[in-house]
């Protein structure tokens, strides 16, 4: 060899320069219009943003290396960009795993940097056009991987389960519930909040005075329920319970839920037996990407973020784009997306649209904030540990406060006879929860346990415009109870009859608590 790597001219530099950059554009452009459909807004601009970036980052560099002489790493870095910009886009949108995932990272590495050093070597013929043959050569490593992941079978079947246009196979509910006829008829709306908890749970945890949710249940005419628990954590689990009647039926990680209508539950069992149509609302995909067989209409506020999609390799996902979801935490990111306000006129239209009809609707909600606790978990109240989250519950709870009562206000503006159901969804998540009933419950606690409350302890509040005894004696006794229990007592007045069989207690992973010995007001 003549001359080596250690002393490309300046056009070789040239073409390599354009050969990483092509690169870059190809494969960031065609993947980017792969998933286009699929992710929001400010993907799209922070992805766009980082191509940008990176190819402004690249222009500086080979026109750095052109003026230095004996660089051998020019070729290995034109190489490892244009190749890292294939890895990290097409291999991980491909959601492979194994010896299917390495091989496509592999050729993607060997492709990229065979082209790059045939591109510098051609620029030193003078009779070569470099800059056409970097520009060329850069859509074959492209095209090679991405046509690999576009006959890919399991990649055509996760991209078209990301698009929502094949929602998981539904699962009816194991348990029929039991034949209820309702002797009334009102729209029920049931509002669901993330780690909502009473004012004497924030007190006592984290030295609150208020969160100012109470008084927006008292400023709309809702009867708080005292010692309130959910059956169940986390998120998916408390609404399993509340929709089964006391009884989860999937676990966590289940692929299907009954909020998204993916699953069935005894409880929209019910009223779809009594001819109301179901719609239910919620942030984000938690519960599932599209509305399945067993509800009528879902409203998803969010567009999904590539970035946190759970159907790409999650120890890859970081790498999407040269490292774009990085960037997903910073206030540039969050510049671009929904703020409060936007997610709350989302909220307020699809209720509005939900009780406007002539049908009888049940309307199921799931909305943040507040948030839960991500600290390190305690075994006893530690205010000085928990300040800093304490600070921003309570920023949390204003805002969740201010959409409560949009909300409310909504409700009574469209049917001020709806029957309405306020709870939390859980509690703070300051304590572990316990896996299992002690052996030996006691008749009655000296003092209530930090772990039962703080991870189960909720607000509750509700509505209902007709006389009903069972819900009477519910809030006048303040014995603790389930949100499970309350909605039970709900369906009961609605039937003119007793509250529904619901299984009692809190359903933990080895068996059942009695919240009972557990009050905590």
């Amino acid at each position: 060899m003549a001359r080596s790597d250690r002393h490309l001219p300046n056009a070789g530099l040239r073409a390599l320069g354009l050969y990483a950059a092509c690169s870059l554009v190809f494969s960031f452009g065609s993947a980017l219009a792969y998933i286009w459909p699929i992710v929001a807004l400010e993907d799209r601009i922070i992805v766009l943003g980082v191509l940008g970036l990176s190819l402004l980052v690249l222009s500086a560099l080979f026109a750095w290396l052109a003026g230095r002489r004996g660089l051998r790493p020019a070729t290995g870095l034109a190489a490892a960009t244009a190749s890292c910009g294939l890895g990290s886009t097409w291999v991980v949108l491909s959601g492979a795993s194994g010896t299917a995932l390495s091989a496509l990272g592999i050729a993607s590495v060997l492709l990229g940097s065979g082209m790059a050093v045939l591109c510098a070597k051609r620029a030193r013929r003078p009779q070569a056009r470099p800059a056409f043959l970097a520009a060329a050569l850069a859509l074959v490593p492209v095209a090679t991987v991405a046509a690999a992941v576009l006959l890919m079978p399991q990649a055509r079947a996760e991209r078209a389960e990301l698009l929502g246009r094949v929602p998981p196979a539904p699962v009816a509910n194991p348990a029929p519930p039991p034949p209820v006829v309702f002797r009334t008829k009102p729209n029920v709306v049931l509002l669901g909040f993330l780690s909502a908890i009473p004012d004497s749970v924030a007190q006592a945890h984290l030295g609150l005075t208020a969160t100012g949710l109470e008084e927006v249940l008292r400023n709309h005419g809702l009867i708080r329920v005292r010692n309130s628990f959910s059956a169940a954590v986390p998120t998916r689990r408390s609404y399993d319970a509340l929709l089964n009647l006391g009884t989860p039926a999937a676990d966590e990680d289940a692929a299907t839920h009954p909020l998204s209508g993916s699953a069935g539950s005894a409880v929209f069992d019910i009223f779809r037996a009594n001819g109301y149509r179901i719609e239910t609302v919620t942030e984000d995909k938690k519960f599932g990407r599209a509305a399945g067989p067993f509800v009528d209409g879902m409203t998803i506020a969010l567009a999904p973020s590539i970035c946190l999609d759970p159907l790409l390799p999650e120890n890859l996902r970081g790498l999407l784009f040269l490292g774009a979801c990085a960037l997903r935490d910073t206030r540039l990111y969050q510049a671009f997306g929904p703020d409060d306000d936007d997610l709350a006129a989302i909220y307020d239209r699809a209720l509005s649209a939900a009780l406007s009809g002539p049908t009888p609707t049940v309307v199921l909600g799931h909305f943040r904030p507040p948030y839960h606790y991500r600290g390190t978990k305690l075994a006893a109240p530690d205010l000085t540990a928990t300040a800093s989250f304490a600070e921003r519950y309570a920023a949390s709870t204003a805002v969740a406060a201010r959409l409560m009562d949009r909300l409310l206000a909504t409700v009574r503006a469209r049917d001020p006879d709806a029957v309405i159901f306020v709870f939390g969804d859980m509690g703070l998540g300051l304590s572990d929860p316990p896996s299992d009933p002690p052996s030996e419950a006691p008749t009655e606690a000296p003092a209530p346990s930090f772990a039962v409350v703080d991870s189960f302890g909720v607000l509750a509040g509700l509505r209902y415009p007709d006389a009903c005894p069972a819900l009477q004696a519910l809030t006048d006794a303040g014995d603790p109870v389930t949100t499970p229990e309350i909605l039970a007592r709900i369906l009961g007045c609605l039937s003119g009859g007793a509250a529904l069989p619901a299984a009692g207690g809190i359903a933990l992973p080895q068996g059942r608590l009695d919240p009972r010995p557990f009050a905590y007001e």
